[in-house]
């Protein structure tokens, strides 16, 4: 199940239950495997290393979705 976070007229989907994966990673072209946290670690890098107005939006969304995940978890 997908949820969707609205900010700045950009819309950004996060798993509501991060146990129920139905994506499963493979290997890039590099032939280095992919999984969901490795993903996650450069998606998150992204965010720290930008510094402009689109990280700073995207880290105000991030914030928001791990918001809502903890008072959903609650």
């Amino acid at each position: 199940m997908v949820s969707t976070n609205f900010y700045s007229s950009y819309k950004y989907f996060y798993p509501l239950l991060s146990d129920l994966k139905t994506i499963n990673f493979g290997k890039d072209k590099q032939n280095k495997v992919c999984d969901a946290q490795s993903i996650q670690m450069s998606i998150n890098q992204s965010y720290i290393m930008e510094d402009n107005a689109n990280a700073r939006k995207r880290r105000t969304a991030k914030r928001q979705i791990n918001e809502k995940l903890r008072e959903a978890a609650k």
